[in-house]
């Protein structure tokens, strides 16, 4: 992800790692330890924190400027895939995905201040790709593949004609619009 004043960059890895790049310094700088294979990384829109994701179902916030974590971590039920703030930062959107079939791929929108979750947590039979919030930030759209998937397979189609769609939940209730 890169940060809106355009000066920081941050990757996520398998090998544990999160880091942060300077677009005027060479090389890192901060590497954020995880003890799983981090899956995804955003920037606040203040640019302050930077929200993680990884392999075993932990999101994490971190405070840039101290390289250290922000709030206590979030824990989801499934593979943490995707993380996004609200445009005012105080919320940021985790969605997480089971590659073991059911009803365990879900969403949900926690506080960036507490970690405490806001409304219910949505779920579909799809893997959740990525997610955005409304600008109410009471509603979500998400991207949604239905591919069937394997540990170790990248996406074996399933249906050609149900790919992937659309979904937009409200996070308040966690139903599906």
């Amino acid at each position: 992800d890169h940060r809106g004043d355009s000066q920081m960059l941050a990757t996520a890895s398998w090998d544990r790692t999160a880091v942060v790049w300077s677009d005027v310094e060479p090389g890192p700088m901060a590497r954020l330890p995880h003890q799983a294979g981090v899956t995804c990384v955003k920037f606040s829109p203040n640019g302050e924190l930077l929200a993680t994701a990884q392999g075993d179902g932990v999101v994490k916030l971190w405070r840039i400027a101290k390289r250290e974590p922000h709030v206590q971590r979030i824990e989801l039920e499934t593979s943490a895939t995707a993380v996004r703030f609200s445009a005012d930062g105080r919320l940021v959107m985790a969605s997480g995905t089971s590659f073991h079939g059911g009803r365990l791929n879900k969403l949900a929108a926690y506080e960036t201040a507490t970690a405490k979750q806001i409304g219910q947590t949505a779920s579909t039979d799809g893997i959740i790709v990525d997610a955005l919030f409304a600008p109410n930030a009471e509603r979500a759209i998400a991207a949604v593949s239905f591919r069937k998937t394997r540990p170790g397979v990248t996406a074996v189609r399933d249906d050609p004609k149900d790919e992937g769609r659309i979904q937009a939940w409200n996070l308040v209730t966690g139903t599906l619009l």
